[in-house]
């Protein structure tokens, strides 16, 4: 796989940023004029407290019978570009820096990616944005990376992942869907003193190791 793509981007440009990767999805498809876009809405779950690993609750659709289901735009009759946003809320996590790997993101039928990303602005206004790596197909996407949940988030959403690609239109199981999960990283001086408790344990328990001195 090649290396994970990163691009940093001021905030005030991140709408700007998101228009010109829904304009990319309608160039690879110069038939069309217009291609299916759509904002669907997702939330971070805390999932183990001590470790600090976290989930995405409600990401993926799809169709179960050629009508659309609940949540999903239906798209165009033949082959149509699709460009969706997945606001994700981290209201019920912690705030700080996280990382992931190998996430991945399947689709099903006749769907095939142009495009998956992993978006984030941190606390200094910064965009960041992770591409991930597609298969021959389009039809598997996988990304490693990190990013950062902010206390407060001066737009709609901070976190939000960009899904650009095609498929046919009314086919029953079209969609895609993944888990995503990932990990709270300790702050420097969270991690020294983890490092330091853990230096001391060992200290304690290599003492009650020696053997005892023989009365003189």
């Amino acid at each position: 796989m090649n290396p994970v793509t990163i691009r940093r981007t001021p905030i005030a440009a991140a709408k700007l940023a998101a228009a010109a990767g829904a304009l990319a999805v309608l160039s690879a498809f110069p038939g069309h004029l217009r291609a299916a876009t759509a904002t669907y809405n997702a939330s971070f779950v805390l999932v183990d407290p001590v470790a600090g690993t976290v989930e995405i609750d409600g990401f993926g659709r799809v169709i179960s019978s050629g009508a659309a289901a609940t949540g999903f735009a239906a798209l165009a009759a033949a082959r149509e570009p699709f460009f969706d946003t997945w606001q994700i809320d981290t209201s019920a996590i912690p705030a700080g820096p996280y990382e992931f790997t190998a996430l991945t993101v399947e689709a099903a039928g006749s769907l095939q990616f142009t495009s998956v990303t992993f978006n984030s602005i941190d606390e200094a206004g910064v965009r960041n944005t992770i591409l991930f790596d597609l298969n021959a197909l389009g039809t598997v996407a996988v990304g490693s990376g990190s990013f950062t949940v902010r206390a407060s988030c001066p737009i709609e959403s901070c976190v939000w992942i960009d899904i650009a690609g095609s498929q046919l239109a009314g086919t029953a199981g079209e969609g895609y869907g993944g888990t995503f999960s990932a990990v709270l990283v300790p702050e420097p001086a969270s991690a020294l003193l983890l490092a330091g408790g853990l230096a001391w344990l060992a200290g304690v328990a290599r003492r009650r190791q020696r053997p005892a001195q023989p009365a003189g």
